[in-house]
Order: C-alpha cells, then structure tokens, then sequence
C-alpha cells in the first residue's frame, strides 16, 4: 500500500468540511436560541399565558446554559502558563453548573 499527499489532503479537506459544519451547527443554535427567545418575550407580552411565561423561562434557561458551555470551552481551550496540564474540569462545572440553573428555574416556575 502506497501513501501519498493525496490520502492526507483527502483527510485534512474532511476534517476542514467538519469543522465548516460544526461552526455552521453552533451559529445556527445561537440564532435560534436567541430567535425563539424573542419569539416567546413578544408571545408572553401579548398573551400573559402562565404556559407562555413556562417556555419562556425554558428558553433563557436554554440560553444562559448555551452561554456558560460556550464560555467554558473557550477557557478550557486556552493555554495557560499557570496550567501547564489544562483546565479540562471546568467544562464538568460548568455543567454542573447548568443542572443547578436548571433546577432552580424548575423549582420557580412549579412554584409560580
């Protein structure tokens, strides 16, 4: 079997098409995330529907979550001179931290 550059272009075009499609897929949920929020703020003034008010509260909790995953990426993925081995931990607290958001938010609006 014979390697050529053809094989790795091949793969590197593939992971570079991945790459492409994941930034379009997380663009794409920040646009809806944000579209649906609005979309519910504007239903939930129109309507005042207790209903209304509970997917509201779904989707600033989808997007608070959205916003600390996305931040907690960013500063996993950073080097660090102070943390030569990473910061691989803080995406788990940061869903940790999501689940508590997630329980609160469910515990108000049960309570509501």
């Amino acid at each position: 079997m014979v390697f050529g550059t053809n094989n790795v272009n091949s793969t590197d075009d593939s992971s570079n098409e991945e790459d492409q499609s994941v930034l379009f897929g997380v663009r794409a949920s920040w646009f809806a995330n944000i579209l649906l929020l609005l979309i519910k703020i504007y239903a939930y003034y129109i309507s005042a529907s207790q209903a209304v008010l509970a997917a509201l509260a779904d989707s600033v909790v989808d997007l608070i979550s959205q916003i600390i995953l996305a931040s907690a990426d960013d500063v996993a993925n950073k080097p660090s001179e102070n943390h030569p081995v990473g910061r691989a931990r803080i995406e788990s607290l940061s869903v940790m931290c999501c689940a508590a958001i997630m329980i609160v938010a469910s515990v108000e609006v049960v309570e509501g």
